[in-house]
């Protein structure tokens, strides 16, 4: 089954231009090499400052532009922040099914929530949804807390959703144990309010604080899907050449500004409450 890899470009890291900083050709030529398409997602409306997200602003909206590509039949929309287990053509193929509808797949953040999640779903493009959806978010006084998915909860709230599978999705910080991953197709290491940490950054950052409510993040389950982040990150960049890496390293160092990077060791618990060096950080986002 051929599936092409997309990366939404927001307008404010377009292309690189005099007095403008943004992707360069050879980010764009990096990108090409590593089989993507890069979609560059101009033209979306101005979103008021109650519509965004404090922490990404309103740039987490431009997977709304999503509704527009209308040549593929059907996309899976995952965020930058998950990792996938196993391969997804089958439940590409199997959406399908419900196309015609004009339903939102996706999974339910909780077992037993009505609420679906916005960062693993399927889209069906249409023109015709997708201008429908900026008039009701342009047009609207809502204010959304969780920007895009609230407003895909209550946009397809009142038409058709469908829930994906829940052994498709698992969040880290819920993970009790990592016997029993072969049911995930995906892991997402949410950042759960403000706490704005993702697998590439230090665990020192999570020191004295919880993950997700009350979730220990040196708890071993946590440490061991963190683990299986960064092996499923060093075992594919060995493939990359030079320059790919160094913009995985800039791209990595631009989450990370918001933060103090001087320290280098981390340091677990054990299952007894015992604190010990977890492993130690590289000079650079490892």
């Amino acid at each position: 089954m051929g599936v092409d890899f997309l990366v939404l470009v927001p307008p404010s890291a377009g292309m690189e231009e005099e007095g403008k900083e943004g992707l360069s050709a050879d980010a764009l030529e990096i990108l090409s090499d590593l089989g993507a398409r890069v979609v560059f997602t101009e033209g979306m409306p101005k979103l008021s400052p109650g519509l965004l997200y404090p922490q990404l602003g309103g740039e987490i909206w431009i997977k709304l532009f999503l509704w527009q590509l209308e040549e593929y039949e059907s996309i899976f929309c995952l965020d930058a922040d998950s990792i996938l287990l196993h391969n997804l053509d089958q439940v590409l193929l199997a959406s399908l099914a419900w196309k015609s509808q004009g339903v939102h797949l996706a999974v339910r953040e909780y077992t037993t929530s009505d609420y679906f999640f916005g960062g693993y779903f399927i889209v069906f493009p249409s023109r015709n949804t997708y201008e429908e959806m900026m008039k009701e978010l342009v047009g609207g006084n809502d204010i959304f807390n969780h920007a895009e998915m609230d407003f895909l909860n209550l946009y397809f709230g009142t038409r058709k959703r469908v829930a994906l599978e829940e052994a498709h999705f698992c969040m880290s910080a819920r993970l009790k144990s990592t016997e029993h991953l072969s049911h995930c197709k995906a892991i997402d290491f949410m950042s759960c309010g403000a706490l704005k940490w993702k697998p590439w950054h230090r665990l020192s950052r999570l020191v004295g604080k919880t993950v997700c409510g009350d979730e220990d993040p040196f708890s071993q389950h946590f440490l061991d899907v963190v683990e299986i982040w960064r092996e499923l990150f060093s075992s594919s960049k060995q493939s990359l050449r030079p320059s790919a890496l160094l913009l995985f390293e800039e791209l990595m160092k631009m989450t990370s500004k918001y933060y103090d990077d001087s320290s280098k060791t981390v340091h677990g618990k054990d299952d007894d409450g015992n604190v010990s060096i977890y492993f130690e950080h590289h000079d650079r986002f490892m």
